[in-house]
């Protein structure tokens, strides 16, 4: 029989009363949300879908690989035009946030583990860019569907083993508390042994970051290419949402889409005052023009490498490891942001025709066939099944070949990768280095801004 670990014996016998998962779903949490904002909710928060397709019968499956968006969260920006100022709620958003206890709980479990010892990129923002009580639910919620998922059919073990799994977050403090609760909701308190009692939660430093393009801000190829790409005056209807923004929010200079369209979220989700005519229809106005503009920036097979060309990379080599038994591992999750879904379903030619969701999330799932012994891969964006390659039987299944055949195109070398973001033109117009100025401040603005730094 085995014997649970509680966190009393993490914390020296002080909450040893206490089950982590039982107190997650039965907290009451700080909210504001009304019915409005409540159907607002359905529409930015990834719920996930009890009806999971199970592989055929013949199917086993060998590795799993998910790709997560972080839950809810405070606004990063600070300002917005005249009419904006974050830091005035910022009580407010202390209030939602999840509680210090919870965290110390989580890190308990789920210890972070930092390479290079970096600060978090978030430092000093809190309470702003944080996340929410609501968006650890979320996490822990998706966390709990994917356990009743991959225990019911015998790819994850009902108790947890901890060479099975490898988790990685980006070095901001939402992407690593949605991780740890995420895992919470996969393998609870109860499930979990003194010899397999912790899932450390791995983050790199910036310089080694494959989940943020052009995270470290110097691979000067990307920007190019998505500044010779980017076209505003296509999209119908541009100058008259830009005029109305710019009149409502009392913007004097150019409209940093990401930044008004995460506060205008945050604050229509959590019933925080904003400037007249800020309501859902113009947060669904500017939504569509910012996901018609990021999706046009990862079109081409050469900015797809740039930006996850390196993960793609990492993610064949899990793959690869995981079939031919050179390593245990069998399912990886790489926790991160909107930005980071963006270039990734491009890659895969799962369209993106809405803004990514909290929690909203990749899985590709590998599997391989008892009768023929042939592998095939499966994508899953928010539990629904895509069509990647072209196949005679039009299936979700795609043979190992030609999965890996399409991806290989796309992954790219660190060493590789450092010569091609340097392969630019070091003698650009000024036109072309305000355009690289402006895209990297909407780059930017969906993780960090620099207002507090």
């Amino acid at each position: 029989m085995k014997k649970v670990i509680s966190t009393g014996i993490l914390f020296g016998g002080s909450l040893s009363y206490l089950s982590y998962s039982n107190y997650l779903q039965n907290r009451q949490y700080v909210s504001c949300e009304n019915k409005k904002s409540s159907l607002l909710r359905a529409e930015q928060s990834f719920s996930p879908n009890h009806s999971y397709i199970q592989p055929p019968t013949n199917f086993q499956l060998e590795c799993v690989i998910m790709l997560l968006r972080h839950g809810d969260r405070t606004p990063i920006a600070t300002e917005i035009g005249e009419t904006i100022n974050s830091r005035e709620y910022e009580n407010f958003w202390k209030r939602i946030l999840a509680p210090v206890r919870d965290q110390l709980l989580c890190d308990a479990l789920n210890p972070v583990y930092c390479i290079g010892n970096e600060p978090k990129e978030d430092k000093y923002q809190s309470p702003l860019a944080q996340l929410t009580a609501t968006g650890a639910h979320e996490c822990f919620s998706v966390g709990k569907a994917i356990r009743e998922r991959y225990t019911k059919i015998g790819f994850l073990p009902i108790h947890l083993q901890v060479n099975l799994i490898s988790v990685y977050a980006t070095n901001f403090s939402r992407t690593q508390h949605s991780a740890q609760r995420f895992l919470l909701g996969l393998y609870p308190e109860e499930f979990r042994t003194r010899l397999n009692a912790q899932i450390p939660v791995v983050v790199r430093p910036l310089s080694q970051e494959v989940l943020i393009a052009n995270a470290d801000g110097k691979c000067h190829a990307l920007t190019t290419l998505i500044a010779n790409s980017a076209n505003h005056s296509t999209y119908p209807g541009y100058k008259e949402l830009e005029d109305e923004t710019k009149a409502i929010f009392k913007i004097k200079n150019h409209v940093k889409w990401s930044e008004v369209r995460e506060v205008l979220t945050c604050h229509l989700l959590h019933g925080v005052a904003l400037p007249v005519g800020a309501d859902t229809e113009l947060l669904s106005k500017i939504s569509d023009y910012n996901t018609w503009l990021w999706s046009s920036w990862y079109e081409n097979k050469p900015s797809q490498k740039l930006a996850v060309g390196r993960l793609f990379s990492e993610i064949s080599t899990i793959i690869s490891k995981a079939v031919t038994k050179q390593s245990d591992i069998r399912f990886v999750l790489f926790t991160a942001h909107d930005n980071s879904l963006f270039p990734f379903k491009a890659a895969l030619e799962i369209p993106s025709d809405k803004w990514p969701k909290y929690c909203s999330n990749v899985i590709i799932e590998v599997a391989k066939d008892k009768n023929s012994q042939n592998r095939f891969i499966r994508v899953l964006s928010d539990d629904q099944e895509f069509i990647i390659c072209k196949n005679k039987n039009n299936s979700v299944w795609c043979p190992w070949d030609t999965f890996f055949s399409h991806i290989n195109e796309i992954s790219v070398s660190d060493d590789d990768y450092q010569n091609l973001c340097s392969n630019y033109l070091n003698k650009k117009d000024n036109l072309i280095q305000e355009k690289e100025r402006i895209i990297s401040e909407e780059m930017n603005a969906t993780i960090k801004t620099d207002n507090n730094r």
